[in-house]
């Protein structure tokens, strides 16, 4: 009876010990994986579009994509450039799991031709004040292609297709105050910091789906899109309450009391 009762209560203290062992562990891991940041890729491409500058572009993609940033924020100014180098760019960023954000700046910068195809790939398009961006097309054939181009860019991020024609009609650059009115581009940020603060929470969809930016926390967007545990974060707030009121203490105190019950039970 007394071999029966010490191998009850040792079958018990294991449950025990088990279930608070298990959250020890398993807990602080809850924990950090919503403290976690992210990095934001800045890439810079000044210049004409080359083959140069688009390896530089697609290193930077690669990295977001292994590093799980949050974004790759990528600051455009260019006269143009090869239309291969433009489409390796075009399908990098459409293909991209991170989201990518074109910021055409800074102020007195342009992006033409082959610019404004990345530009309107890009998740986010963004202009910064006293900037341009158009387009310089020669032939009736190269019009066309450009229009059909763009407008099936422009249909996957939910821009209006009106300014299509007019961008590739009339064969010049708009100011970013006129792109924001013909919707070309998404809005206005003046710097930097007032690009981040704008891009904070806005919803984006990417190849692996709609997710929010949230560039200042510094979150996946995978994260942002399941909240790790359960919809809204529910888990995660639990957790934190039980690590507040010291209840892990508690618990560890709990397992060497049983621990310390259960020795001296077994020497009776």
């Amino acid at each position: 009876m007394k071999n029966a009762m010490k191998h009850i209560m040792s079958k018990g203290l294991a449950r025990m010990v088990l279930v608070f062992v298990t959250f020890l562990f398993f807990a602080p891991a809850f924990l950090n994986a919503e403290e976690e940041s992210h990095p934001v890729i800045w890439l810079e491409i000044k210049g004409t579009i080359d083959p140069a500058l688009t390896r530089y572009a697609m290193r930077g993609l690669e990295e977001a994509r292994q590093s799980q940033a949050s974004a790759v924020i990528l600051e455009l100014d260019t006269p143009g450039g090869l239309d291969s180098s433009m489409r390796t760019i075009v399908q990098g960023i459409l293909n991209s799991s991170v989201p990518v954000v074109v910021y055409v700046s800074p102020s007195g910068a342009r992006v033409a031709s082959a610019g404004v195809f990345i530009t309107e790939a890009a998740h986010v398009a963004a202009m910064a004040p006293n900037t341009n961006i158009g387009l310089s097309i020669i032939d009736e054939k190269s019009n066309k292609d450009a229009a059909a181009t763009l407008r099936s860019i422009a249909e996957l991020h939910d821009r209006g297709v009106d300014w299509i024609e007019k961008l590739v009609s009339e064969s010049r650059l708009y100011s970013a105050d006129q792109a924001l009115e013909m919707k070309t581009i998404d809005f206005i940020a003046a710097n930097r910091e007032d690009l981040c603060a704008q891009l904070e929470d806005r919803q984006v969809k990417t190849v692996l789906g709609a997710a929010k930016l949230a560039l200042v926390s510094g979150k996946h967007p995978g994260e942002l899109k399941d909240m790790v545990t359960s919809p809204g974060g529910t888990t995660i707030e639990g957790l934190h309450a039980l690590e507040e009121g010291g209840v892990r203490v508690a618990m560890i105190n709990a397992v060497c009391v049983a621990t310390e019950k259960s020795r001296k039970l077994g020497e009776k």
